[in-house]
């Protein structure tokens, strides 16, 4: 739903002329500018619109209230059950049009009137403060009002009714009291409220109760900002002021970001879409360069001004989605405007693909529209890579996009290329081809066999014939010698060779020593190594040496 704002500058027109002037501004929208030339056409302050922007209701100074219908077209007369001309200073409606409801008085009187058909008819609120009220800004049913006076006297409050402005409290809690509300907004189901102020300091209160408290938000400094705009949930408010800034708060008003490429301008006032990426802003101008009124299609990113006729403008509107705006020359006419949002393409390209094709999308898009990125439709194709999807640059430091075509994209203010993403076929594994050897196992220990002079060790049983073997005779801890059956096998290859080799000493089953006289009655080890093929195999086996 499309939150209520309030203004204090206004727009109103009349059919009796309607001419067009069609511009379009770059890389943002298309936005058609419509004169309206009442018969009456100076001093209107105050307008409001429905959500769709069909039914506009607005007052003039010391005037009455007037409706439309039909978008501005054409208006009636709303305040003959009003009586006399009053000294309207805000106005508001519900989204639908039909709720509507007018702040009045001079000095330290006013009230409020409502209507539950769309202006048709008013009923004097005798429930309502008596003073002199200015901004005033609804729940999108109408339902919840906030105003505030602006008498030069003490006891400036704000005040809020739950009942349609039947009944009003006031609210003095939290310092929101006798300052000068400038102007007034809420969110759709009124529970967060915005308002500026010019007393003393000036700045910003915000509620998130409804108006029962109110705080202070020191983001926006000491300064008396006039203008105020907030989206339907409120956590998007744009403030400003005249020979000032432009500040933007995504958090409800807890901190704001200066708009710098706007600088220091007469702004007057801004409107906001229901989501608040549509912005409308007025830059009063001065007496060397004209006003104009600029928009955002980004939440105020980026702005273009819609090269709206040269006006003395006082305030702007919006509808939800931003895309109808009435703006109000102060003693020249009305205008309304009608924006056709800016679209943008896709565009694929194959980045170095051998085969295949893209996908081709030939729809266009406006921007924040997300979009559904294609998957590989087209069987693109490239020697050595395998497609990965796609990427917002071509060397793929951009943003990426799955293959698969689950993706989705938001659309900026600028068409969009999107280039194939390939990621390379690791070579296939070099295979070295290697003769399997058979293995050497062991599957008989050796023996150990003791004469008077000899002991005599066997090798034992292997998987293959031994082509040749060695035998290392260890006596306690040492190695005494090592016997190679031929030179098939180097001694270096042998990590246990003793202090002597011999080779031919030894057969391809056995080898033998002389027993010396002190080995008797030692640990003896014969350690034994065959091999045949490029295999070895290797066992051992003890025995204490026996006093022969």
């Amino acid at each position: 739903m499309r939150p209520r704002r309030s203004t204090s500058a206004l727009f109103l027109s009349f059919a009796l002329l309607v001419t067009g002037l069609f511009v379009t501004t770059p890389a943002h929208a298309t936005v058609t500018w419509t004169t309206h030339t009442p018969a009456i056409y100076s001093n209107w302050k105050g307008v409001t619109s429905s959500a769709d922007g069909t039914h506009l209701a607005a007052f003039r100074t010391n005037g009455n209230i007037y409706t439309s219908a039909d978008s501005g077209l054409t208006w009636v007369d709303a305040s003959t059950s009003i009586g006399s001309t009053k000294t309207w200073n805000g106005i508001t409606s519900s989204s639908d049009g039909t709720h509507l409801a007018a702040t009045y008085g001079t000095g330290a009187s006013g009230g409020i009137y409502t209507s539950a058909d769309s202006g048709a008819t008013w009923i004097s609120q005798a429930g309502a403060p008596n003073d002199q009220l200015g901004p005033i800004a609804s729940s999108a049913d109408g339902s919840h009002l906030v105003t505030g006076a602006q008498n030069s006297f003490a006891n400036r409050l704000i005040y809020t009714s739950s009942d349609f402005g039947v009944t009003w409290v006031s609210r003095t809690t939290s310092g929101a009291s006798n300052k000068s509300w400038i102007n007034i907004a809420s969110s759709s189901d009124g529970s967060k409220l915005a308002a500026t102020f010019t007393d003393g300091t000036g700045g910003l209160m915000t509620s998130s109760d409804s108006g029962v408290t109110w705080t202070l938000r020191a983001g926006v400094g000491v300064t008396s900002y006039l203008f105020l705009a907030m989206n339907s949930d409120g956590t998007r408010l744009v403030v400003g002021k005249v020979n000032g800034k432009v500040l933007i708060s995504s958090d409800s008003g807890v901190t704001f970001t200066e708009v710098t490429t706007l600088g220091d301008k007469v702004w007057i006032a801004v409107a906001s879409s229901s989501d608040g990426t549509h912005l409308a802003l007025i830059d009063g101008g001065d007496r060397r360069t004209p006003g104009a009124i600029l928009i955002s299609s980004d939440s105020g990113a980026t702005w273009t001004d819609t090269l709206a006729p040269t006006g003395n403008w006082q305030t702007v509107t919006s509808s939800a989605d931003g895309l109808h705006l009435a703006a109000s020359d102060y003693a020249n006419g009305i205008y309304t405007a009608s924006i056709t949002p800016a679209t943008f393409g896709i565009t694929y390209l194959a980045n170095g693909a051998t085969s295949g094709a893209v996908p081709v999308d030939n729809a266009t898009y406006a921007t924040g529209a997300a979009i559904t990125v294609r998957a590989n439709t087209g069987t693109l194709a490239k020697t050595g890579y395998t497609f990965a999807g796609w990427n917002t640059n071509a060397g793929e430091t951009g943003t990426s996009y799955v293959a698969t075509g689950a993706d989705t994209l938001t659309m900026a203010s600028a068409a969009v290329t999107l280039y194939a993403k390939w990621t390379a076929i690791p070579p296939a594994p070099t295979v070295v081809v290697v003769a399997v050897v058979a293995p050497m196992t062991p599957e008989g220990a050796p023996a150990i066999h003791f004469t008077s002079t000899e002991v005599t060790c066997s090798l034992g049983k292997y998987s293959q014939a031994p082509a040749s073997a060695v035998y290392t005779l260890v006596i306690g801890e040492d190695a005494v010698s090592t016997h190679f059956s031929n030179a098939l096998i180097p001694s270096w290859l042998v990590p246990w060779a003793g202090k002597t080799t011999d080779y031919g000493n030894a057969t391809a089953t056995s080898a033998s020593w002389n027993i010396q006289s002190s080995w008797k009655g030692k640990n003896l080890s014969c350690l034994t190594l065959a091999y045949a093929n490029n295999a070895t195999g290797s066992t051992s086996v003890s025995a204490v040496v026996p006093p022969l």
